[in-house]
């Protein structure tokens, strides 16, 4: 589960929003928080991997068991 990538979030108004809707001044005045379990997520719009959201803290529903 370590290399899941999260592509569509809620942002305040709780419409989802798709990653390659968020552009790098847009990520910096939006809040955006995951579907699943409702934490904070943040945009990861680098250049060598995959556009995608992340948690902002650790998520219980998206780390592999020990």
């Amino acid at each position: 589960m370590d290399n899941v990538r999260c592509h569509y979030v809620y942002d305040e108004e709780e419409k989802i929003v798709h990653v390659d809707d968020v552009s790098r001044d847009t990520a910096k005045s939006h809040r955006y928080h995951c579907i699943s379990c409702g934490a904070e997520m943040i945009p990861k719009l680098g250049n060598l991997r995959e556009h995608h959201f992340a948690h902002k803290a650790a998520c219980l529903l998206y780390t592999s068991p020990s």
